[in-house]
């Protein structure tokens, strides 16, 4: 039985998304997951990722978008 790290499969992702028409949503894909790697404080097994894992990255995210939002209208 194979297993996969966070790293391994977002790479994963991220060649099979490459050169579609939706390049936005590949580049906000790929920035999204490297900072969930960042986040989660480097790169660890897939197996141990949990639902309490994403709902805190969510979160973080969520404010680093609007810091970044309200950065650029100051």
């Amino acid at each position: 039985e194979k297993r996969y790290n966070l790293s391994s499969c977002c790479k994963r992702i991220h060649e099979f998304h490459e050169g579609e028409e939706r390049e936005k949503s590949y580049k906000l894909y790929k920035i999204a997951s490297e900072r969930l790697v960042k986040y989660m404080k480097g790169d660890f097994p897939l197996i141990q990722l949990t639902p309490i894992h994403i709902q805190e990255f969510a979160k973080f995210f969520t404010r680093r978008i609007w810091q970044i939002q309200l950065s650029e209208y100051i």
